[in-house]
């Protein structure tokens, strides 16, 4: 050290190295960050060779508007699933910013059976926010399961935003 101004220099690195993250306190997250909710829409998590995608039809939403999405199914797993449909994919739960909601199901009369086999996907069948799951103006990170033969499948979070009623 040759004069006051390493000194000080040090002074300054060491207070620096003792006093980072004291200020602040650490960041809590709950669930997916919001973030990656509203990046580019990815697979969720794959179960049993399942695996689910959730894309809003658009992000903004007046209030009173009940938010739809579709769905995208893949199996890349080894068996054949038995996938019933009516049109919209009958979804066991909605969680919406980390709060479950789960859903009645419908009667089976009402569904026709398809074969999920192997390397096989299903794009964009269409769900609706059902009017049961509460959402408030603001944004929101919302994702969907359902039960496939008994296994749950969840999607990835996806990012909409509800517009404040004037």
């Amino acid at each position: 050290m040759s004069g006051p101004r390493d000194y000080i220099l040090l002074a300054s690195a060491v207070s620096a190295l003792m006093c980072s993250g004291c200020v602040r306190e650490p960041a809590r997250r709950r669930g997916p960050s919001l973030d990656v909710a509203w990046s580019k829409p990815q697979w969720g998590p794959q179960s049993h060779g399942l695996q689910c995608r959730l894309r809003p039809a658009k992000r903004l939403w007046r209030a009173g508007q009940r938010p739809t999405f579709t769905v995208d199914l893949r199996n890349h797993g080894k068996r054949i699933f038995a996938f019933r449909s009516a049109g919209q994919i009958s979804v066991h739960e909605f969680t919406v910013d980390g709060r479950r909601h789960r859903l009645a199901d419908p009667p089976a009369a009402q569904f026709r059976i398809w074969p999920l086999a192997p390397g096989v996907e299903f794009l964009d069948l269409a769900v609706c926010l059902p009017e049961e799951v509460p959402v408030s103006s603001g944004r929101h990170e919302v994702q969907v399961s359902f039960l496939l033969e008994g296994i749950e499948v969840v999607s990835n979070a996806a990012g909409i935003e509800i517009l404040a009623s004037r």
